[in-house]
């Protein structure tokens, strides 16, 4: 399927974005086995040079994806025949990397290290916070219970509160260990479990959360 970039959940399955960096493709799977049930390519979803996907979420039915690079932007996708929605400014300083969503707001970490909480009305910063510094890239954001996990690019996984952005701890496996770089990524839960989508692929597991 090529090299994955984002994943999230409906409530049923699991769906995968895919790019080989010609096309992006996007996939519902089954979750028991990883198994295509469905397959979309999105051949428009990219429209300049020197951008990229970095993200999905599902959205009441639908599927956001975000997109960085020269153009900042978040796509809403039909899930059922992969035509593109609508098409929305990232309200990033620089690229998206990674979306969830709380039931209202949809949550971006971003190249800058910032987290933002926004609006899904009219794409309008409601909160934002730096997760870690400015020169920290972020990877991946998930959202759960009042609470925002976000994966670094190089670093360990760490628990934001959601109402003020204080840091609430590391993450770590039930056995007491940070996850390891390799297995820092895209992010969703399902249920109480995390899965992330990193280059050894889907992995879940049923976290802790280490306060500080």
């Amino acid at each position: 399927m090529g090299n994955s970039v984002g994943v999230t959940h409906d409530g049923r399955r699991l769906w995968l974005l895919s790019s080989n960096e010609v096309q992006h493709v996007l996939y519902e799977l089954d979750e028991a086995t990883s198994t295509p049930l469905r397959a979309h390519p999105l051949p428009a979803l990219i429209g300049a040079q020197g951008t990229s996907a970095h993200g999905i979420v599902w959205v009441d039915g639908a599927i956001w994806i975000a997109i960085a690079g020269s153009t900042n932007e978040l796509v809403q996708v039909d899930p059922d025949t992969g035509r593109i929605l609508r098409r929305r400014s990232a309200p990033t300083e620089l690229g998206p990397t990674g979306l969830s969503f709380d039931g209202q707001h949809l949550w971006l970490s971003s190249t800058t290290g910032h987290v933002y909480r926004v609006s899904t009305q009219n794409g309008g910063i409601e909160q934002r916070f730096i997760a870690g510094s400015p020169e920290v890239r972020s990877q991946g954001v998930a959202h759960r219970a009042g609470e925002v996990w976000v994966a670094g690019l190089f670093e360990q996984m760490v628990v934001y509160s959601s109402r003020d952005g204080a840091l609430l701890g590391a993450v770590t496996t039930e056995g007491g260990a940070l996850l390891p770089r390799e297995d820092l990524g895209q992010l969703c839960f399902v249920g109480d479990e995390l899965v992330v989508l990193s280059q050894r692929g889907l992995t879940y597991y049923r976290p802790e959360r280490v306060a500080e």
